[in-house]
């Protein structure tokens, strides 16, 4: 089936966000900077920087963001707890009227980046002053504590010193690391490359989002992409400044994105979370379309070279419904993997009002290998069938769409695969 095209092409663009070479690549260096400071003292609060010692694999390495929650600030379910009051306040003022200090040799935020205002002596329920305001400052000193260490604990001596805000702030990460990787993926296997490895991995976006210290900007969810992309090479600040550009909504659809995807295992991001990963590309914009219109402009989108495709998809999906998007989505899952006839579902899609049968819609199917635009020819077949039959044409359609997309396109071998793999769909089709 094309969905299938168009899914594993918009995978590779999710990926690259993954991708252990944006920012955790950095991450490591920023250990081994803060071991070998000049006052010897770790997690001093100070930014990551870019230019430590060059990791010898290339990869996540031992002091890398593996920082994992201490069982101290978790909660029966495992999330880390953090005070009420650790919840910023919604309104911004321009980054260059910020009191906040800058982080060592971060450039400059974009114009249009705002902050919160955060109070920077804020104190600890003790009247302490807290040594990390910022979920940043608070992120360097868990890297360092933690590096790639099982150890639920080993956040614990940099929490007991951080202000509410950048509690919160690194929760997100804490957890990420806990679950997905060390009670997780690393279980049974809890390595530091296990664990520097799947943190990378899974828990990246969570640490840019701390990084990005409650600021925000004006820019869509998917400018995300291709900002993320070019920091390959630089810094982690780098990485912190293209969540920082994404405006609330977009900062909201990235975290839904990669909180799925990290939830997903090893599927691809995308093909895990279809919604989730359009309804970033999309921007969060709804229409008017039914699903017809969606799945023949969605379709369309696989004859554009790759760079336009991920366009192209937002487009489609920005136009329709929000109906219409959940049947695309139902529609897409089922053909990715067809645990039970859905060929209502497809069927419904296709808006059959007509009188023509199975057998005929079969038929008409078949007549679209020639057309200009095969979505529409095949979703025109279905609707001149009556719901019923409609759905019975769907079911054994998708049926062969699973079972017999090796005969590629041989009718001979079809036919043949037909009345083995899908012989209850096609029997049910005779009727």
């Amino acid at each position: 089936m094309q969905c299938r095209i168009l899914t594993l092409s918009l995978g590779v663009l999710v990926a690259a966000c993954q991708g252990t070479d944006v920012a955790p690549a950095t991450i490591g260096n920023v250990g081994g900077a803060d071991v070998a400071s000049a006052d010897g003292k770790l997690g001093d609060g100070a930014a990551p920087t870019a230019d430590a010692g060059a990791i010898s694999d290339g990869g996540v390495s031992g002091g890398t963001e593996t920082a994992a929650g201490t069982d101290a600030a978790v909660v029966q379910d495992g999330a880390v707890a953090v005070p009420d009051t650790a919840l910023g306040p919604d309104n911004g003022t321009p980054v260059t009227d910020s009191g906040q200090p800058t982080t060592d040799g971060a450039e400059p935020l974009p114009d249009g980046v705002v902050t919160p205002d955060v109070p920077l002596d804020a104190a600890q329920p003790d009247g302490a002053v807290a040594k990390y305001q910022l979920c940043s400052q608070l992120l360097t000193c868990v890297w360092v504590a933690c590096g790639n260490s099982a150890d639920p604990n080993c956040a614990a001596p940099c929490l007991s010193v951080a202000s509410p805000l950048a509690a919160a702030g690194v929760a997100p990460y804490l957890n990420c690391a806990k679950n997905n990787c060390i009670a997780g993926a690393c279980a049974k296997d809890p390595s530091p490359k296990c664990i520097g490895d799947c943190v990378g991995a899974k828990c990246m976006m969570a640490a840019i989002a701390c990084g990005a210290d409650g600021k925000y900007g004006p820019e869509p969810c998917p400018s995300a992409f291709g900002c993320l992309e070019g920091c390959k090479d630089k810094g982690p600040e780098c990485s912190y400044g293209c969540y920082a550009k994404l405006s609330k909504p977009a900062q909201a659809q990235m975290d839904a994105l990669f909180t799925c995807a990290a939830a997903a295992g090893d599927k691809d991001a995308f093909e895990a979370c279809p919604s989730q990963a359009l309804t970033c590309i999309a921007g969060g914009k709804t229409g008017s379309g039914n699903c017809t219109s969606l799945f023949v402009c969605m379709d369309s989108c696989n004859s554009l070279p790759e760079a336009a495709k991920v366009g192209c998809l937002g487009g489609c999906w920005g136009t329709a419904t929000p109906a219409a998007q959940s049947l695309w989505i139902a529609i897409s899952k089922c053909m990715q993997a067809p645990a039970a006839p859905c060929g209502q579902t497809f069927a419904t899609c296709a808006e059959p009002k007509g009188t023509k049968t199975c057998l005929d819609a079969l038929g008409c199917w078949d007549g679209c290998d020639k057309a200009q635009k095969k979505a529409d020819c095949h979703l025109g077949c279905l609707s001149a069938a009556s719901p019923v039959e409609a759905t019975k044409a769907g079911n054994l359609l998708v049926c062969m769409g699973a079972k017999c997309d090796s005969c590629k396109g041989d009718k001979t071998c079809e036919s043949e695969c037909t009345k083995t793999k899908c012989k209850t769909e096609f029997e049910s089709c005779l009727k």
